[in-house]
This record gives structure tokens, sequence and C-alpha cells, in this order.
């Protein structure tokens, strides 16, 4: 029986009787074909509706209850199965929802109503190829490597393919990955982050430190203050969830851009949510310890490099198909290599997860196709 996975509410500002599709690409079977279609790798929903609401289903499934019409359906392939709308004009609201894993075909149906759009999207099957979806970067186009290695794996393998579970409202800064400190610098990290892993300051040492201070000392402290708790207010909840901080400025930005900035936060967790259903240990890394040429994006899976503390190298972490492949014996540390999963990222910090099943074997896969081609 089909499920419904995950539902997203949005609205489009509409130009030219039109708006954008993104997060997906390689149109086929569309019926009719002057509804959606793509140009230069950007999908178009040609509807002058702009409310939509989008929803991901494990399977096909029966047309909707209600006044519902069906306008048009297709075929398309999702790059990391994180879909989101936009206009021709402007980026749009930041909301984005995770239809599934990346590299499916997904077919798509798309409804009108009273209450506008509904665009319906179900997986079909896996279409991972390591020679077009895991190209190493900076190779040359021209290059063919002499054997593909291939997978298939079915939609309920992934962890996307399953409802996101009812969980408690945060009200806590999330639990953070062992060995954090060793992984990211502390200029990197939110200042009561870096205090609570055991900083010293003269206000732990009993000094009235404000008192040798001046005026414009402290007033530029007050404002400080000041604006981090406006910031605070705005974030709400979702101050427990920023990976780093907030931009400085927020405040100071547009009441459009402020809002496209929570929607994309708030987004950025449920979508991360639903790629680990099963809670497991998340930690964070440099973006520049991930090298993909496909980008950092939530959903994809790659091989990670770090250097860990020698007497305890990520401890439970990094676990699946770890290498150590170097030690720094006067720096007491360890180069270690690993398989995960992007969840999420911000700053450039990305937080991820030990890769699992199907993520793995795609990893492993287009390292063994493209292992022996050079330029």
């Amino acid at each position: 029986m089909p499920c419904l996975l995950d539902e997203l509410d949005d609205s489009v500002y509409i130009s030219y009787r039109q708006f954008m599709l993104h997060g997906v690409r390689r149109l086929h079977s569309a019926e009719p074909a002057n509804v959606i279609v793509e140009m230069e790798d950007q999908v178009y929903v040609y509807l002058s509706d702009g409310r939509c609401r989008i929803e991901a289903w494990d399977e096909e499934s029966p047309a909707p209850d209600g006044s519902w019409q069906a306008m048009a359906t297709a075929r398309c392939v999702a790059d990391t199965g994180v879909v989101g709308l936009s206009s021709l004009m402007s980026g749009g609201s930041g909301r984005r929802i995770l239809i599934g894993p990346p590299f499916f075909e997904y077919g798509l149906r798309i409804f009108v109503g009273a209450q506008g759009l509904l665009l319906r999207f179900w997986p079909i099957k896996d279409v991972f190829d390591p020679t077009q979806h895991a190209r190493p970067a900076g190779l040359a186009s021209t290059l063919i490597p002499a054997d593909v290695v291939e997978v298939r794996s079915q939609f309920g393998d992934w962890p996307s393919s399953r409802p996101l579970p009812a969980l408690p409202t945060p009200r806590g800064r999330a639990a953070m990955g062992r060995g954090l400190s060793n992984l990211i610098p502390p200029g990197l990290l939110p200042a009561e982050l870096t205090a609570d892993q055991g900083g010293d300051s003269p206000k732990t040492e009993g000094v009235d430190w404000e008192a040798d201070m001046s005026p414009e000392w402290r007033e530029n402290q007050r404002k400080a203050e000041e604006d981090q708790r406006q910031v605070d207010e705005l974030l709400g909840d979702l101050r427990w969830q920023v990976l780093t901080h907030a931009p400085f400025d927020l405040m100071e930005w547009p009441e459009e851009s402020r809002d496209r900035y929570l929607n994309e936060l708030r987004s950025g967790v449920r979508i991360a949510k639903r790629l680990n259903p099963d809670g497991m240990r998340t930690f964070r890394l440099r973006g520049e310890d991930i090298q993909l040429s496909t980008g950092r994006a939530p959903g994809l899976s790659c091989r990670a490099w770090c250097w860990g503390a020698e007497d305890e190298p990520w401890g439970d972490t990094l676990m699946t198909s770890r290498e150590v492949l170097a030690r720094d014996v006067l720096g007491r540390r360890q180069l270690i290599t690993g398989i995960v999963t992007i969840l999420r990222g911000e700053n450039g910090v990305v937080e991820v997860r030990d890769a699992t099943g199907p993520e793995i074997e795609r990893v492993v896969a287009a390292e063994r196709t493209w292992a022996k081609t050079r330029d």
C-alpha cells in the first residue's frame, strides 16, 4: 500500500506563467509536452498558480481525494533527492523536501485544484552510473573507464524510504560527535561550545576583567549581546540546530532574506532527520575533508579524509570502511579515511553519519570504476 513519506507546502512567485523546479533533471516521457519542460538542465513548470504542495511517496499512489485534476506527468532523475521551487525573478522561499535517495528515477504527476498545485513524486528505479554521477573532480571529460562497476539497489534499502518518525522538539543543543575539537578549529565553533570544551577565561578564574575595559568597549559588548539576543529570539528552537553560528549581521538582512534563511535551516534539519531515521551518531567535518565532484549536498555519500588524535582516533565514528593511511609520530595524529553520508552543511562545516548499505556500495563501485583511469 502506498505510503506518504513527507510533504511540503510552499508558494512561489509566478513570472512569465512559469516557475522552476530544482533538484531534478533528465526529464522524459512528459505528457503533455508543454507543461513540464527541461532546458539546459533546468526543469520549468508552465502553470500560473504559485501555491504548491510537494509530496514524496514510496510508490505510485492513487489520485488524491477532492476536486484535483491531473494536468501533467513525467519521469525525471534526482540529483541528490532534495527538491525545491523558485521563480525566474527570485530565489524562492528556501523550503526544500527530500523525495528519496539520489540518482533514482522518479515519477512526477502534477494536479490542479482549488487549493493550488499538487506535485507528487514516487521512485521508479535506481539509475546510478559511476561514469556520470561519481566522476572524479578535474578529470578530462573525454576519459572513459575501461571497466564500469555497476550496482543496483531497491528503494526500500535506503534510509530515506521511511517516513519521518515523531521526534520531540529539542530544548537544548544537539549532542556533538566525538572528538569535535580535533576536527574543527575553535574559530569555527560557536563561542559557547568552545568554552564548554574546557577553555579557560578570566571570568572563570574570578577576575573582574570588565572593570579594566574602556566605556567604548563596554558599549560595543552591550550592543553585541543585544544583537545576539535578537538573533536568538528570531531563531527560537532552531538556535539549537545551527551547526556553527547564525550570520553575524542576520538582523540587518531584509525580512524576506531572514525568512529564507530560517526556511533553509528548518528544511535542512528535517532533511537531515529523514536521512538518519535510526538516529545514528553524527559528527562534523570540515568541508575540505570531503572531495566530491558533485558537491557536498545532503544525501550524497563519499569518502572522508581526516586527521585524528592518535590515542582516540574518532572513537566510534568514521567506522565504515575505515583505514589508517598514515601516522604523524611527532604530532601524535593518524590520517583516517571512511565512507560517510552528508546530512547537512553550513559555513564550510558538514554534518555526516557513517554510510550504510547501498550508500557504501555506490562509493566502492565508483572507486573501483575509476581506480585505473588517469589523465
